[in-house]
């Protein structure tokens, strides 16, 4: 069994089906992407561990993530955001971190 196939199926599926994209689509570039947008008022759970996010994030694939993202526009509705990091989970998810665009 491939298990890198197959978690990359599941994380696809997972974030079709509760990914906050499927409301509000997203662009990364000029790219439609699904993911989960988490804002910093939003409540994420952390190894059982209940928290606000800090600052607003995007999670989505890390097979879908383009070469220099680093400093690309991501898109939601009328809001415009800067990626200024990317942390890949080593487990094929990969979180942008973002800034409001100027």
């Amino acid at each position: 069994m491939n298990w890198l196939a197959l978690q990359d199926r599941t994380n696809r599926a997972t974030l079709r089906v509760f990914g906050s994209t499927q409301q509000t689509p997203v662009k990364l570039g000029w790219q439609s992407v699904d993911g989960d947008f988490v804002e910093p008022t939003d409540q994420v759970f952390l190894e059982g561990v209940s928290a606000t996010a800090g600052k607003p994030v995007f999670v989505m694939c890390s097979a879908d993530v383009p070469a220099g993202v680093i400093g690309e526009t991501l898109q939601r509705g009328a809001d415009s955001w800067q990626v200024v990091d990317q942390l890949p989970d080593g487990r094929g998810l990969t979180t942008l971190v973002l800034e409001m665009a100027q």
